[in-house]
């Protein structure tokens, strides 16, 4: 007999583990599966070779599953069994199945070579976001007696698996074999990888064995971004965690995904637009992505699209990526579109608290707006605080343009010039400016120096080398982290650095915020330097942003204070006011109530 689990009840992570009754033992069995993971992790012997590698993890996770599943289907690669893997699966029985899927899967992604794992987007969703995915869909109407439901992306069944045991529900008093009928007809996975399949059916047989049935082939193998034509339309749900990251397409499939694209491509865009022509009117499209497509430049054609198309309904930030997704370095959403004729609006957002090994904390924070014009950035509360702030900024319509700047990024690309980088300077030789030359502390005071392995100098091929910079301007750090106290970190690059060395190089991990060429800046380096650094601005850019990347786009989108406004924060600073003042008067512009930005 399996045991459900409340995964918030785990030995080490659960201040009443010791009085937890029935679940104790549940709690252990879990407890005991990640020390196996942890085990075999380090016990692995990683051979260079990525086929080999992958034959070896693939052998050791068919052993786990077929001592978790004794009866289940021959896997497509000869078992490598041990102890650990058959303690594994057989601890693995007196778990519930979604658990149970996921900590197994969590063992193959462990094992799996890193640069594939990330690669091709291997990674298990914990039981916890998968459930309440399912949960928005559910809310949104979809009927588990009726649906049609598809996941275009199954890997080892971290949603069919449950799909299916909420179909076995809703259907309760039927005959096992009407019932087993239904679910053939009515849900379906498609995966590239044939290993990645075999776990789906595994995990699908665990659950569906109680019927007594023979188990139908519900996963269908093949690359799903060719799925034939006559699968479109035909969904009443399409659900899933596709994989993510840039990919490279040919003249075909670019012409092929051309509604989506804008720039690079990223798979994440390339299933979402897939699962619109998957999903059948009135359908609903459920999703856990990176939250980059919110505010991304590349995403801005798949935004119209989603506008048009399918319109988000409902939106799940995920409060912490640590312990969610290994590797992840992103922002999670869970979100919901439905496919209809009518332009809604509104756009439910809630905070979701989660990790590995807990159950989901909901706040909900309102209903929002997101643009219909231009695939513009929708700007989505991530925070309680940031609510009013929403409402204020609607209604300032001045950008970054307005004030006369303009955002590119620094020039030089430091690895394709590394003969000509030295760490010591001499004639002919400028400085480069690096991101640490811009304190995190947010004083705006820029302080040229060399840490680590940089080097601070760069010889130009001459005065006209197109990775030469020679005019003052702001300098924003480009990369930083959702955990950081503030994302956007400015300094200005003083005329007197500048007076000293004529030119410098600016890397590429740095923006430069410069006059727009041919006009005059309504006000100052110093002026847009401070309030870059504010807290305000601060909580709006968290607002559009999804990544670790501070890209020129979105810092150009965002609502600045109009000119006549800033004259204040000029007056502020000639006069050298303190910080604390200066912060008032910017929150005073966004109508921010104080608060700290800081995760």
């Amino acid at each position: 007999m399996t045991k459900s689990i409340n995964v918030a009840a785990l030995s080490g992570d659960c201040p009443d583990f010791e009085r937890c009754g029935a679940d104790s033992r549940v709690c252990e069995d879990v407890a005991r599966l990640l020390c196996i993971r942890e085990e075999l992790r380090r016990s692995f012997h990683k051979p260079k070779d990525v086929s080999e590698h992958l034959r070896i993890a693939r052998g050791i996770t068919a052993a786990i599953l077929l001592a978790y599943q004794p009866d289940g289907a021959e896997p497509p690669v000869e078992p490598i069994s041990s102890d650990l893997a058959v303690e594994a699966g057989v601890i693995a029985r007196n778990l519930d199945v979604e658990t149970a899927s996921y900590y197994l899967g969590s063992i193959y992604t462990v094992l799996l070579p890193s640069d594939y794992r990330s690669r091709h987007g291997v990674f298990y969703t914990p039981p916890a976001v998968t459930a309440r995915l399912l949960d928005m869909a559910e809310k949104d109407g979809i009927d588990w007696s009726t649906v049609r439901a598809c996941d275009p992306a199954c890997g080892g069944g971290a949603f069919l698996a449950p799909m299916a045991a909420r179909m076995v529900r809703a259907l309760n008093g039927r005959l096992p074999a009407e019932i087993m009928a239904h679910i053939a007809g009515h849900l379906r996975g498609f995966e590239l990888d044939p290993f990645s399949g075999w776990m789906s059916q595994m995990f699908l047989a665990a659950v569906l064995s109680p019927l007594g049935q023979e188990l139908p082939q519900f996963v269908v193998i093949g690359d799903s971004l060719g799925i034939s034509k006559e699968e479109y339309d035909s969904w009443d749900l399409v659900i899933g965690n596709p994989p993510y990251g840039k990919v490279k397409l040919d003249t075909h499939d670019r012409e092929k995904w051309s509604r989506s694209l804008f720039g690079h491509a990223n798979l994440y865009g390339l299933f979402t637009d897939l699962a619109v022509h998957l999903v059948a009117k009135s359908g609903m499209i459920a999703y856990v992505t990176p939250t980059s497509f919110l505010g991304g430049q590349y995403f801005q054609a798949l935004r119209s699209l989603m506008v048009s198309e399918c319109r988000p309904v409902r939106i799940d930030f995920l409060q912490s990526r640590q312990g969610i997704f290994a590797d992840v370095l992103q922002e999670t959403a869970l979100t919901v579109y439905r496919r209809v004729e009518t332009r809604q609006r509104g756009v439910a957002v809630d905070i979701v608290t989660v990790t590995e090994t807990s159950s989901a904390e909901i706040e909900h924070l309102g209903s929002f707006d997101v643009p219909d014009e231009n695939g513009s950035p929708w700007f989505l509360p991530r925070q309680s605080t940031q609510v009013d702030l929403l409402e204020h900024i609607a209604a300032m319509p001045a950008r970054l343009s307005d004030l006369g700047y303009e955002v590119s990024t620094g020039p030089l690309v430091w690895n394709r010039h590394k003969t000509k980088l030295a760490a010591a300077g001499s004639k002919g030789m400028v400085p480069v400016v690096w991101a640490e030359c811009i304190p995190s502390d947010n004083s705006g005071i820029f302080r040229w120096k060399v840490t680590g392995d940089h080097f601070g100098w760069f010889r130009p091929r001459g005065s006209d080398d197109p990775n030469l910079v020679e005019e003052p301007c702001v300098l924003l750090q480009r990369t930083t982290a959702v955990e950081q106290r503030r994302r956007l970190i400015a300094a200005v690059m003083p005329s007197n650095f500048l007076a000293q060395h004529h030119q410098v190089a600016v890397e590429n991990h740095v923006n430069m915020i410069r006059p727009i060429r041919g006009q005059t800046p309504k006000v100052s380096l110093e002026v847009v330097a401070a309030l870059l650094n504010s807290e305000a601005v601060d909580l709006v850019f968290r607002c559009i942003n999804g990544s670790v990347a501070v890209s020129a786009y979105e810092i150009e989108a965002m609502p600045m204070p109009a000119a006549e406004q800033l004259q204040k924060l000029k007056t502020l600073i000639a006069r050298r006011a303190k910080r604390e003042t200066i912060e008032v008067a910017v929150r005073n512009m966004y109508a921010v109530l104080r608060t700290r930005s800081a995760v």
